[in-house]
């Protein structure tokens, strides 16, 4: 099975932390997409157990894949997602960057490792 996303993620996470070392540790990824296993409880009702414990620790649908917590250019820090491919934000995910974007964070989508090294590039100079 291919993960364009996941392996343009990991591209773009690999150089950061080669070009940022003293920023490395204030980059993250919130892992909250994915497929979750599903099971049937007695009344025959389909759910995920890791999904709903997710939803109970916090994690919320549409979070930006990466967020950097780095102030720079008067932000408050970056957050950043991934779309690999044709890939479309979803309504949840622009909702997010919209309102990311509101609090005075630096938002943007990337399809590439270049846009996303162009981006962080600007943004940390």
């Amino acid at each position: 099975m291919k993960h364009p996303e996941d392996d343009l993620l990991m591209a773009a996470v690999y150089w950061f932390e080669l070009q940022y070392p003293l920023l490395k540790h204030k980059l993250h990824h919130s892992p909250n997409e994915g497929q979750r296993s599903m099971k049937r409880n007695s009344n025959g009702v389909y759910y995920s157990p890791e999904a709903s414990r997710l939803k109970k620790k916090g994690t919320k649908a549409g979070f930006p894949d990466l967020e950097l917590l780095h102030p720079a250019k008067g932000f408050h820090g970056l957050f950043a997602e991934a779309k690999a491919g044709k890939g479309k934000l979803k309504q949840e995910q622009a909702d997010w960057l919209q309102q990311l974007s509101e609090d005075n964070y630096f938002t943007f989508v990337f399809r590439s490792l270049d846009e996303f090294r162009s981006i962080v590039q600007k943004y940390l100079r």
